[in-house]
């Protein structure tokens, strides 16, 4: 059975990880039609959540 912590918890982790899909959908959406010079920043920006996704899936175990 959880508790109110374990069932408020486990929302915002998942409202973090919507945010952090949508971001990163959109990022990529971006990346379609970017030059060349930009596509370098939004990689990184790519990059950078994809680590933050890594590290909050961390967090759930």
């Amino acid at each position: 059975m959880s508790t109110e912590e374990d069932v408020g918890y486990q929302d915002a982790m998942r409202q973090v990880q919507r945010s952090i899909a949508r971001r990163l959908k959109n990022l990529e959406e971006q990346f379609k039609d970017a030059e060349p010079d930009d596509k370098a920043i939004l990689q990184a920006r790519m990059d950078e959540l994809h680590h933050m996704g890594h590290v909050l899936e961390s967090l759930h175990r």
